[in-house]
């Protein structure tokens, strides 16, 4: 016999953490078992990092931002959140905190220092003008297609964030490799590369640790290459790169709950650097990994914080910066749907379909905007498990609940009132109710699953609320020992395939259903147009049915204009990032010197960009009486040897 569902309290969660970071730093961390079974993965989270979005660079340059070690905050569940929360709060933090988990290893963390004092300030001599940044994970520093034209290296830092302390102790974690010191490496090692990334501490075959640079490919390498590789005479122009290597549980964990503090230390990082070393140098800066959560209105905290840095920037006397970004590749994951509470009152409902054999936990946000002027005057929240269990609770009057099977936790809910999602005078405008489910196949940590099948959401509220669902992207990416499978939402109204059996892309007008193709755009990526680049995939060559370039399947698409939710969301432009439907993929630099590797998605498009915008390649504008909005203005055509 099944046991019953119930949903209790929580009352040492704290809403200040993301709420998939707050299930995988507490009970989450029981079902993982790629923590506990890689030695490399050993990931702490006893350390905290705090970030004021409104002052960034000044919060960490006077010290009030810095990493914290915790004192001991284990519960019965996991982590407690709220003794976290207390002790931050104890440190005299004077503004709204906002805390960050840090997901590397104990052995990566220094906790007395703050960010970022440099001891490398001689000037980079070559590579002139602008300047190219890049954060992203597995970046080969020694590859030569990153080399000058006298075969030392054009990168002249590169933050490896999962790096043991550099013996100078200068940052908080990981460490700083300069380019004197990658030259060195180069030099006692000459052309074997693989002995100089054991001596940048790149790979280490014999600690059994997570090693992406001895794969075929990875993809730091891959969108650097894209973006500034350079060899024979184009070597002599190339530009200076400054890098960000994320750790790798960044990459692993894709819902993004780890992401914050990596990327925004990451910008203030690169930023510094070039203000040091090249002045007021243009920036550009390329980040080709994606957001699936957040308020989509610009608003998102790391949004805020990424315009704070920027500003800051300039003002201390940066150049111009142009941030690159990826829009994502979720165009048909059946992530999105939105339903409106009839004016007579009602409930909006969703499908959610859990797959079978699924290691990881799933997770799906509904953002709910209130007619203006009203608050919150009741939501009622049941969850119906496929084998018929249910809870039904009205949600108002708790902010956390754990989801229980019996004595086993399956989940956790939450209800929050973020400030991110106001409108332009600090009115509350929504609320951001979160459901969190064990993964379906916990493997051998004795935990209870959560049954797959098809999990129905219902929401009841009072007249004329809207609701915009989203499934968080939870599959793990290639190149890690476990794997993901994506849970989505079900909605057999919505055709996916025409009458002659080929993918349904856009959605139809009006349309048939809740579900929405459009609306899957990286949430990163919705902010300020005059530093963010928002960039989708296109398809380079024609087919007998439709002339090319046209969007990739994947390229994920704007919300219309004039959305409740995502009225910021625009497709800037596009870069071919597939030759054709039946020959995908680009060729770049695989993982080692002299090797090439295909990749596709957007992630190879934003990158094809930045080189555009460094060569001044030429785009071809988009036929108007073919607009579409997953393409932007203008599309960049594969070179003639693409």
């Amino acid at each position: 016999m099944a046991v019953r569902l119930e949903l209790k309290d929580a009352p040492q969660d704290s809403p200040d953490f993301d709420p998939m970071t707050a299930w995988i730093a507490g009970i989450g961390r029981d079902f993982t078992t790629i923590l506990k079974d890689r030695p490399d993965s050993k990931t702490s989270f006893r350390h905290v990092a705090v970030i004021d979005d409104q002052r960034p660079i000044e919060s960490i340059r006077d010290g009030r931002s810095r990493v914290w070690e915790l004192p001991e905050a284990a519960s019965g569940e996991g982590l407690d959140l709220k003794k976290m929360a207390d002790f931050v709060a104890s440190q005299h933090v004077d503004w709204d905190p906002r805390f960050f988990l840090l997901p590397v290893t104990p052995e990566a963390i220094r906790p007395d220092l703050t960010l970022f004092k440099s001891r490398d300030n001689q000037a980079i001599k070559r590579g002139g003008p602008p300047v190219v940044g890049i954060i992203d994970y597995a970046i080969n520093m020694a590859h030569h297609r990153f080399r000058a034209s006298d075969k030392t290296t054009r990168i002249a830092r590169l933050w490896d964030q999962a790096g043991r302390p550099e013996p100078a102790g200068v940052m908080p974690f990981g460490r700083v490799w300069t380019a004197s010191e990658i030259d060195q490496a180069i030099e006692d090692a000459g052309d074997d590369e693989e002995q100089i990334l054991r001596a940048l501490e790149q790979i280490d075959f014999g600690g059994g640790g997570h090693n992406p640079l001895a794969r075929a490919a990875s993809h730091g390498t891959h969108v650097l290459d894209l973006a500034t590789g350079a060899s024979g005479e184009d070597r002599a122009s190339a530009p200076a790169i400054f890098a960000v290597n994320l750790p790798p549980i960044v990459a692993r964990e894709t819902t993004g709950a780890f992401l914050g503090i990596c990327f925004l230390l990451g910008v203030d990082f690169i930023l510094s650097q070039v203000r040091e070393s090249a002045g007021s140098a243009p920036t550009l800066l390329n980040f080709s990994l994606a957001l699936s959560g957040g308020p989509r209105s610009g608003r998102h905290i790391l949004e805020r914080a990424l315009d704070g840095l920027i500003d800051t920037h300039r003002d201390l006397g940066g150049g111009p910066v142009t941030v690159l970004m990826a829009a994502g590749n979720r165009n048909l994951s059946q992530g999105h749907a939105v339903r409106t509470i009839p004016p007579q009152g009602g409930e909006a409902q969703f499908h959610w379909r859990l797959q079978p054999g699924d290691p990881s936990a799933n997770m799906l946000d509904i953002w709910i905007a209130l007619p203006q002027g009203e608050s919150l005057g009741f939501l009622g929240l049941e969850l119906a498990a496929p084998d018929g269990r249910r809870i039904s609770e009205d949600f108002s009057k708790t902010a956390v609940g754990w989801i229980h099977a019996g004595d086993d936790v399956v989940g956790r809910v939450s209800l929050s009132q973020p400030g991110e999602f106001q409108d332009d005078k600090g009115g509350q405008k929504g609320l951001r109710l979160s459901i969190i489910l064990a993964p379906t196949d916990p493997g051998q940590s004795g935990r209870a699953p959560a049954p797959p099948g098809r999990w129905t959401v219902t929401v009841g509220m009072d007249p004329g609320a809207e609701l915009a669902a989203w499934v968080m992207r939870d599959d793990v990416v290639p190149g890690f020992g476990d794997t993901g499978r994506q849970s989505y939402l079900d909605d057999p109204t919505m055709p996916q395939r025409d009458e002659r059996g080929a993918l349904v892309q856009t959605d139809p007008v009006p349309p048939r259903s809740g579900l929405r193709r459009a609306g899957m755009m990286n949430a990163l990526a919705t902010g300020r147009r005059d530093h963010v680049i928002c960039v989708g995939a296109a398809v380079g060559d024609s087919t007998t049915t439709r002339p090319g370039p046209f969007p990739a399947p994947y390229s994920s698409a704007p919300l219309p204009a004039g959305s409740t939710f995502g009225p910021n969301e625009k497709i800037a432009c596009s870069a071919v990032a597939d030759r054709s439907i039946l020959r995908p993929g680009v060729a770049a630099a695989g993982a080692a010197s002299g090797t090439r590797h295909m990749m596709n998605g957007t992630s190879v498009a934003a990158p094809r960009v930045l080189r555009a915008l460094l060569e001044d390649h030429a785009f071809k504008s988009t036929d108007p009486a073919q607009a579409d909005r997953r393409l932007g203005d203008e599309v960049l055509p594969l070179p003639d040897d693409g």
